[in-house]
């Protein structure tokens, strides 16, 4: 089980899609983390992910790495959540 720091937060998500500014942040930051760990951590594999997150949560990321996450990781993960969305949006459980 990966932490739970996100390579991509709430707000970028908002920013680079056509997403709503509405969309409440509880119900998205779920659906980022789940994308992460379905399809990041599986395109990655775990050593070099779970390095990004440590690095990300340390601050001592390298350029390399830096560049992986703002130029690629960030994009597919942007929509790979995207896909998550119209089901999760669109379905929520009461008591």
């Amino acid at each position: 089980m990966s932490a739970n720091i996100l390579f991509i937060s709430a707000t970028t998500f908002k920013s680079r899609t056509g997403a709503s500014e509405a969309i409440d942040d509880a119900k998205l930051t779920p659906n980022i983390k789940k994308a992460q760990d379905m399809y990041i951590q599986t395109a990655l594999g775990s050593p070099l992910y779970l390095r990004l997150q440590s690095g990300m949560e340390a601050s001592n990321l390298n350029a390399n790495e830096t560049i992986l996450l703002n130029t690629y990781i960030a994009d597919a993960l942007i929509w790979y959540t995207m896909s998550f969305l119209p089901f999760a949006l669109g379905y929520q459980l009461f008591s």
